[in-house]
């Protein structure tokens, strides 16, 4: 195993679960899948995450929620991304927290396009 797959598996080894789905739907779905995803924002709430990041865009739109754990750190990502008649799940549980900083650490540059669009 070279150098940056070692980093790479000691940054992944901070995740527990990873879960990732994708759907295609028939054109003209968009509009139906937007307000379904307003349905699972308020049930994702109730189990403790919160809005993190919303970004609406033509016909779909990207939304991350977070949970944090005891303790207050992050432990918890949730990537809803609706593109025309693309759907795409992302879930992540672990140290993400611990995850972003040894990213960070590893090649500070790489996270500068996370703080671009918010100046």
């Amino acid at each position: 195993m070279g150098e940056d797959e070692g980093e790479a598996a000691g940054i992944l080894a901070n995740l527990e679960r990873v879960e990732v789905a994708s759907y295609r739907a028939a054109g003209g779905n968009a509009c139906a899948a937007e307000a379904s995803i307003a349905a699972v924002g308020a049930e994702l709430a109730r189990a403790g995450w919160w809005p993190m990041v919303v970004e609406r865009s033509g016909a779909g739109g990207s939304w991350v929620f977070a949970r944090g754990d005891a303790e207050g750190e992050l432990a918890g990502l949730y990537v809803i991304d609706l593109d025309g008649g693309a759907l795409e799940l992302v879930r992540l549980e672990g140290r993400i927290d611990r995850l972003l900083a040894d990213a960070i650490r590893v090649d500070p540059g790489s996270a500068a396009h996370l703080v671009d669009d918010a100046r």
